[in-house]
């Protein structure tokens, strides 16, 4: 098969879950025989050895997957939240697609991409769509309104006019961009979630939407669980990147008042944004049993997990799946997370961990107070981590549904 996996951002200018499921696809695929091209948008300086194809396309290879992109900053200034479309683009990629003779394409992410969708559609090629998070139904990404409050559903666009409305939209424009992304989700082969959580959401706001669950899969080779835990403090760890929503901020206030001198901390990640940092940096000097380091490659996390006795998820927006957790699982790490979301229902079913109130700091304090004056509870949990979905399976289960779709 020829494929193109298209998706909002890649390699090696973004490295978030979402890029690297789609390069760890990218490549399976291409073990198993299959032609892979990846179509991105590049947000800063074409770093590299970038060549110009055409008007506005750019070419290179990234560890072997041949790569093709835009430039952000040639689309119109609203791409990160609108659903518009631009139409030099649109004919620019169907050229691409003329050249390439793709079977199919696997649709990653659709923010700054519905102009690559768009060129899809003319051409008639079929495409299979994952949803990573609820950009196509919102365009705050995370179901989270205006208020800090989450979010029913948009129900149509009506919502979003009532409770989100800023200045750079109307109500035709919510209106429209509704439209838009329930016409994209009607028009998918197949349309993929990666948690069950993520299906409900969107099955709720989409009645007849045919949704399919796939999580995402994880290397277990490279996660061997210990045979026991290691004579050290008690140690909570976070990996992710550093920002509000991720509620790292209710973390570290909540660490603060534990009463314990034999307990770390560690935070592992990038900062979102230079303001945040300044005030995370801030709270870690402030507590001697909390240190704090930058981002890791993901080849480094098979290493780093085992250096942590508990994963925290404190975040106060719904994750739609977490990588991080499972890979947690994979190595027998339990978890705290929070009551938002997929990890949450994850935690609950296998009983291996224990989910806390978003954003209640209180509660935060009170369970790693609990584990760290009585911690025998963490041999439990980890008994009862599953071994997630293999990357292997994953792969297989997507170009299975390829070939469905070519030969319907």
């Amino acid at each position: 098969m020829r494929i193109l996996i298209v998706v909002h951002q890649f390699m090696p200018e973004y490295r978030g879950g979402t890029e690297h499921v789609a390069m760890r696809l990218a490549r399976l695929a291409q073990r198993n025989g299959h032609f892979v091209r990846v179509l991105t948008s590049v947000t800063g300086e074409l770093v590299g050895h970038w060549q110009q194809w055409g008007d506005s396309l750019f070419e290179e290879s990234y560890q072997g997957v041949p790569v093709t992109a835009f430039r952000r900053a040639d689309l119109d200034e609203r791409v990160d939240y609108s659903l518009d479309g631009n139409d030099r683009m649109t004919t620019e990629i169907e050229r691409l697609l003329e050249r390439d003779h793709f079977d199919i394409c696997h649709v990653m992410h659709s923010m700054r991409m519905v102009t690559a969708i768009d060129a899809i559609r003319r051409q008639g090629i079929p495409y299979v769509l994952t949803l990573t998070d609820f950009f196509l139904p919102c365009y705050r990404i995370n179901l989270i309104n205006q208020e800090g409050m989450v979010c029913s559903g948009p129900k149509s666009g009506s919502v979003c006019i009532a409770t989100c409305m800023a200045p750079e939209w109307n109500d035709e424009k919510l209106m429209n961009r509704a439209d838009t992304g329930s016409r994209i989700l009607a028009q998918a082969a197949k349309v993929i979630c990666p948690s069950d959580y993520m299906a409900h959401q969107f099955q709720t706001e989409y009645p007849s939407l045919d949704v399919q669950v796939i999580p995402h899969g994880i290397d277990i080779i490279a996660f061997p669980r210990p045979a026991k835990r290691l004579p050290r403090p008690l140690t909570f760890g976070y990996l992710g990147s550093i920002g509000r929503i991720k509620g790292v901020d209710i973390l570290l206030s909540a660490f603060r008042n534990v009463q314990s001198d034999d307990v770390r901390l560690e935070l592992v990640g990038a900062y979102e944004n230079e303001e945040f940092g300044a005030e995370i940096a801030r709270m870690v000097s402030a507590d001697a049993r909390v240190t704090q380091r930058g981002p890791v490659d993901a080849s480094e996390v098979p290493a780093l997990l085992p250096q942590f006795d508990v994963l925290c998820i404190p975040s106060v927006v719904p994750e739609t799946f977490s990588l991080v957790l499972h890979e947690a699982s994979a190595a027998g790490l339990p978890s705290l997370v929070s009551s938002l979301g997929a990890p949450s229902l994850y935690v609950e079913k296998h009983d291996c961990g224990r989910v806390l109130s978003a954003g209640d700091q209180d509660a935060w304090t009170s369970a790693i107070q609990d584990l760290c004056d009585d911690s025998s509870v963490l041999a439990s949990w980890s008994k009862s981590l599953p071994l997630p979905l293999r990357q292997e399976e994953e792969a297989f289960f997507y170009q299975s549904l390829y070939r469905q779709v070519l030969e319907n």
